[in-house]
Formats: structure tokens, C-alpha cells, sequence
């Protein structure tokens, strides 16, 4: 029984008109690692200046129209969902490809035996609603057109995944209220930018992200 005001950023530069009453987005449309990153910086930066949780448009458009360069994607209105549609069988393989495990909330992504980021949730079930969106958003910036690197050993990616929790530890964080209820913690190490968000000293969900520009 409240009121929440929430920053959100455009994908579409081009339409300038409603096409529904209603807000909604389909199941099948995800936010690509490197967009979410790029508002994670910035929205970070704002948060330090006093301001509120704001990302630059203008970068996030910058973004999308490289994204349809990337895939080669044709778009009258500049959307980030074409490439959805265009590719939905691609993406559809993907879901195939990896599972969401029973009575998980987190995941760890690499790229061969480097580190690109981490999600964790308070629950399985809340996991599971994002699992496959946050798999497909790592795809879309790294999958196509690259070699697939040398199997790698999963023990020492678990290892790499216990290390890098217990240095989100150690790093410095800026606390700020959260958009709803609760608060965030935010950091930027190791070239490492993240959040946590808790709520009565409870994490509801943590997200680091090593998707710059320069490793794709």
C-alpha cells in the first residue's frame, strides 16, 4: 500500500509514443552484462554526488546501438528487443544448454578461468526467475563469433568463486538508501563494480560485474 518512484533507463531511442496502457516486458527480454554493468557504474557515480539512482541515457543508447552493430541487426527505432527477436531461436538454444539447479541462489560467470561477475539472491525460487535472464545476458555480449576456450577445471573455478567473496569483503563499500525499502552497499575494487542490497541486515541480492568494454 505505497508508492515507489523508480529510476529506469530506455532501450528504444526511436519510439516516441505509447503502444500499450499498461507497462510490461516479455519474458523472453533480458538486459545484456555489459548495459548492466554500465549502469552499475554510473548509477554509482550519481549515487556518490549526491544524486539519485540514475544511469546516463545517452550511454545507454550509445550501448544498445552497438549491440545492434555487433549483431548485425537492422532497427528503425534503435531497440534493444530486435536482436531479441531476431535471434529468439539462438537464445532459446542457450536455455537448453545451461540448467537452473534445485535449491541454488547464486551463480559465478567465467570465461575460460577469468572472472566476469556474480549473482546471489535470498532464496532458490527468486534465483530461478532471474537465472536464465542473467545467463542469456552474458551470451549476448560474449558467445557469438568466439573460439570456445579449453575445458577448464571446476574446482578451480569453485575455488575463484570462494576467493573473490571473501575480497568483496574486504573492500571498501559506500552506503546508500535503497530504492525501496532497505539499503545498498556499493563498491568498485579491483576494477570489480557492485552492489549489495540487505534489507534488515539481510542480503536480498548481490551483483558483481566485470563486463567492460574492454573484455569483450
Amino acid at each position: 500500500m505505497s508508492k515507489t518512484q523508480i529510476q529506469v533507463s530506455c532501450v528504444e531511442q526511436g519510439r516516441w509514443q505509447k503502444v500499450s496502457n499498461k507497462f510490461d516486458a516479455p519474458d523472453s527480454f533480458f538486459a545484456p552484462s555489459s548495459i548492466r554493468s554500465l549502469k552499475n557504474i554510473d548509477v554509482f557515480d550519481n549515487l556518490k554526488k549526491g544524486r539519485s539512482h540514475y544511469a546516463n541515457q545517452s550511454k545507454v543508447w550509445s550501448a544498445v546501438n552497438d549491440k545492434l552493430k555487433d549483431h548485425k541487426v537492422s532497427s528503425d527505432t534503435s531497440n534493444l528487443g530486435d536482436i531479441m527477436k531476431e535471434k529468439e531461436e539462438e537464445f532459446k538454444a542457450i536455455e537448453e544448454e545451461f540448467k537452473c539447479g534445485e535449491n541454488v541462489n547464486g551463480l559465478a560467470i567465467f570465461k575460460g578461468t577469468g572472472f566476469l561477475g556474480l549473482d546471489l539472491f535470498n532464496s532458490s525460487k527468486i534465483y530461478k526467475d532471474y537465472f536464465y535472464k542473467i545467463v542469456k545476458g552474458v551470451a549476448f555480449d560474449y558467445s557469438y563469433g568466439k573460439k570456445k576456450d579449453k575445458k577448464v577445471d571446476e574446482n578451480e573455478l569453485k575455488y575463484k568463486t570462494l576467493d573473490m567473496l571473501d575480497k568483496i569483503d574486504t573492500f571498501e563499500k559506500h552506503r546508500f538508501k535503497g530504492v525501496g525499502v532497505g539499503y545498498e552497499e556499493r563498491f568498485e575494487s579491483d576494477k570489480l563494480p557492485g552492489f549489495q542490497l540487505m534489507y534488515e541486515n539481510n542480503l536480498i541480492h548481490m551483483a558483481v560485474m566485470n563486463y567492460s568494454k574492454e573484455g569483450l
